[in-house]
């Protein structure tokens, strides 16, 4: 593609700084507009947490997230990753014992763990596709799937399942 027939970049960048609870609901909002709902910082003021590129996230103006938060405490900060790493298996065995697990495939960084073990890197989140290739996200049965992969996530957490409860 040439430069002549790229978009221009987006006008509206992430803010330079986290844009905290105590910042007024008119400079949350300005921020959030530009940025997918699921960049949320973490409500220690101690941590530093990042704004990173997320090509997944290219359809936003914006295409960032946040990154993972580092603590003060370098105990806290493994606390944090454990504690996520608990959430995600447990979401990923609460949709594996579902009856939406035929219609979801997951890939992406858990596969990858799955599949070669401590030397794949961290999974940050989980990435499922949808099957049949068919199904549309307009669909009655998508709004199904969602709460009850909900479910079937706070089913497996009720059981104490990884020590988290969702």
């Amino acid at each position: 593609m040439s430069s002549e027939q790229r978009p221009p970049f987006p006008t509206v960048v992430p803010a330079a700084e986290p844009v905290h609870p105590s910042a007024g609901p008119a400079a949350q909002r300005r921020f959030l507009d530009a940025v997918p709902g699921t960049m949320v910082r973490v409500t220690d003021e101690d941590a530093v947490q990042r704004t990173v590129f997320d090509p997944a996230l290219k359809q936003f103006p914006n295409a960032f997230r946040t990154a993972d938060p580092v603590f003060p405490s370098p105990a806290a900060t493994r606390a944090w990753q454990r504690a996520r790493a608990a959430v995600l298996a447990a979401v990923r065995d609460g949709v594996a014992g579902s009856p939406w697990a035929e219609a979801l495939v997951v890939r992406g960084s858990v596969l990858m763990a799955l599949w070669f073990g401590e030397e794949a890197r961290e999974p940050g989140d989980l990435d499922f596709v949808v099957a049949p290739a068919s199904w549309r996200m307009e669909e009655e049965r998508t709004s199904d799937l969602l709460a009850g992969v909900a479910a079937a996530a706070e089913a497996q957490t009720a059981r104490g399942a990884h020590g988290v409860l969702l």
